[in-house]
């Protein structure tokens, strides 16, 4: 039996429309060494057949069935079923290139990785975008940082991760939380001091077309909580300016999401309530983010700064009026008599 050199998780609900185009795109992989764990939890569509289905037509892919948790509990189940040297977690709605494994794989090898990470393809509605993913630096806490500012894409799908670093520091999905469960994690691991490498090359193809509808985009009051939770866990870590940007997603999430009075909105993070509305006050383009910047600096505040702007306009206008007509010239030369 050939040794499993790396484990693809994938967590599958109600995927059945799908879950051919991911599982086919690692069936056609040029690397052989590596299992396939299809964890179903709990669909109530043909996903757990077509996965049945697979496992039957090769042996590298192996169901699991749960009652239904979310995704954390079943890439957790997978990890806790899992014998490759490395694990990669993947997204049922989207797809890879034939030699992702392999390429990952060998940069892992060359540089004795703990972590690899890659760019990927953005697929929109009309477009491919290449992601670039490089880090600002190899070390740990640079591509620690580099998460929690957002300069890096926290998804796991493009990151193979040694599974013994994960049980040495005993890192395991957090319940409960749904969402940036992907980033909690790496950061976990990236708190450590683990050998991370960069392989320049793009494999991975997350589909915003399928994923804009999917539950990662629904707003509900667990995803603020989830927010609120990994702030207070990671923000001794955080320096000023990720804490705020942190903090203001998640002030913006209740609010888009209505999951909250604006009475409790304002309650929240009241230390980033000015820092937002001087931010976002002109924000036209974007009406949430005016919306709340409004809420946050009170009527009052905007109305004043308003009045002040129209003031500003009225005189600025005025002066180029002024500037083109004949009796400027006039005038000034009166008074220079």
């Amino acid at each position: 039996m050939q040794e499993v050199k790396i484990s693809v998780i994938i967590p599958v609900y109600n995927a059945q429309e799908c879950l051919p185009r991911v599982v086919e795109s690692f069936l056609k992989q040029t690397f052989t060494g590596f299992e396939l764990l299809l964890i179903d939890d709990g669909s109530k569509d043909k996903s757990l057949a077509l996965c049945k289905e697979y496992a039957k037509k090769d042996k590298r892919v192996k169901v699991f069935h749960k009652e239904n948790g979310g995704s954390s509990s079943a890439r957790q189940l997978g990890l806790d079923k899992a014998w490759g040297e490395y694990v990669l977690m993947i997204d049922a709605d989207d797809w890879v290139e034939e030699d992702m494994l392999a390429s990952m794989y060998d940069k892992a090898k060359e540089n004795l990785a703990d972590m690899v990470i890659a760019d990927y393809f953005y697929e929109g509605e009309y477009s491919q975008v290449y992601k670039k993913q490089q880090p600002s630096s190899l070390e740990a806490g640079d591509c620690l940082h580099d998460l929690l500012s957002g300069r890096l894409w926290g998804g796991l799908w493009n990151k193979l991760i040694r599974r013994s670093c994960l049980q040495e520091y005993k890192i395991k999905f957090r319940q409960n939380i749904v969402i940036w469960e992907d980033l909690w994690l790496c950061c976990d691991l990236l708190s450590h001091n683990i050998k991370v490498a960069y392989a320049d090359k793009a494999c991975y193809h997350y589909d915003n077309k399928v994923n804009n509808g999917g539950l990662v985009r629904k707003i509900s009051l667990s995803s603020v909580k989830s927010q609120q939770a990994f702030i207070q866990h990671f923000e001794p870590l955080m320096t000023k300016d990720e804490i705020s940007m942190r903090k203001n997603m998640t002030l913006l999430r209740a609010y888009e999401g209505k999951v909250l009075s604006k009475a409790d909105i304002k309650k929240m993070y009241p230390e980033q309530h000015k820092q937002f509305y001087l931010q976002h006050r002109h924000d036209f383009t974007r009406p949430a983010y005016l919306s709340l910047a409004l809420l946050l600096g009170g009527w009052a505040g905007f109305v004043v700064d308003g009045v002040f702007s129209v003031h500003k306009l009225a005189v600025n206008t005025a002066k180029g009026l002024i500037a083109r007509t004949p009796l400027k010239k006039k005038i000034f030369q009166y008074k220079e008599m």
